[in-house]
Formats: structure tokens, sequence, C-alpha cells
């Protein structure tokens, strides 16, 4: 592959094209920016012994190997407490309301299950469609509309719950 006269590695042009995607992806599930990047190195190395062997990479493909990086790891690191909700950054840009909310989204989404958060990242943050989310997961359509639809709803109630100080009055999800 070439870019402006510089040749590079496909493990270059995945890093360059889904590096910072990915390791958004598997913050999103982790909550822990370490862990997130570890995923993302593993993701790549899984990545690069797939592409050696035989296989063409693609984007949902990259994503699906993520996701199982994700789980594995969020099994190993279950004794851990991953309630980190606070590390999410908020830009300076943002207005207070806007910042809030933001923050308020964030808390709500270190709250949710592991379920959950895989298919809200996948479907509004990463930009899939049913279909691919099926894919990716490994499930049925009709499987991802209903976690999906349970997954919108658990969410909205746990941000009902926040107060304009970002404070919860309910217990969690």
């Amino acid at each position: 592959m070439r870019r402006a006269g510089i040749r590079t590695t496909p493990l270059e042009q995945w890093m360059s094209d889904w590096g910072t995607p990915l390791l958004r992806f598997a913050f999103g599930i982790m909550h822990n920016q370490a862990d997130a990047e570890d995923v993302v190195q593993e993701t790549f190395l899984r990545l690069w012994k797939v592409h050696r062997t035989h296989k063409a990479i693609t984007r949902s493909y990259a994503y699906q190997v993520a996701l199982n990086v994700c789980r594995t790891q969020y099994k190993r690191n279950r004794h851990r407490a991953s309630s980190t909700a606070g590390d999410f950054i908020i830009s300076s840009d943002d207005t207070n309301v806007q910042s809030t909310m933001r923050l308020d989204i964030h808390r709500a989404m270190g709250k949710a299950s592991y379920s959950d958060r895989e298919v809200i990242l996948l479907h509004y943050f990463a930009d899939y469609t049913l279909e691919e989310m099926s894919q990716i997961l490994g499930v049925s359509v009709n499987t991802v509309k209903t976690r999906l639809f349970r997954a919108r709803k658990r969410l909205a109630q746990s941000l009902a719950a926040y107060d304009s100080k970002g404070q919860s009055s309910q217990g969690g999800l």
C-alpha cells in the first residue's frame, strides 16, 4: 500500500484507519484506558496473524476481533472494580449543559451491563447496521433488535435518574 509516496504495511494502514475508533470502542466497553489499549494491541496482533495466513481483513472483522478480546479481558478482570465513569473526558468547548449531559451518559454507560454497552457502542458509536451487528455479535438480527431496544430502555431509565447535578437518585441500572 502507498500513501503520499511512502510504502505502508497493512498493519500500519489498519492502525491508521481503525486505531482510534477501536480504542474508543474498547474504552467504552472496558472503562479503563490501560485495558482498552491492551485490547487494541491484542486485536491488531490477531488481525496480523490472520492476515499472514489467508484472510482479508475488513473493518467489521476488526471490530468482531476487538469485541472478542474485550470479552476475554472483561472475564479476566471481573474481580476488579470497573466503575471509572469519571475517567471519561469532556471537551472544554462544551457548554455546561452539554458537559453535564455527556457526563451523565458516560456514567449511565459505566453502570450498564456489558451486553448493553456492546450493542449501544456498536450501533451509535461505530455506526454499524443491525445486520452488521448481527454478524459481529454472532446472533440473529431479531436478537440484535431486542438487545438494542432493551439497552436503550435501560439507558433512558438510568439517565432519567440523574438530576441536573449529575447525581443519581437510584442505585444504578
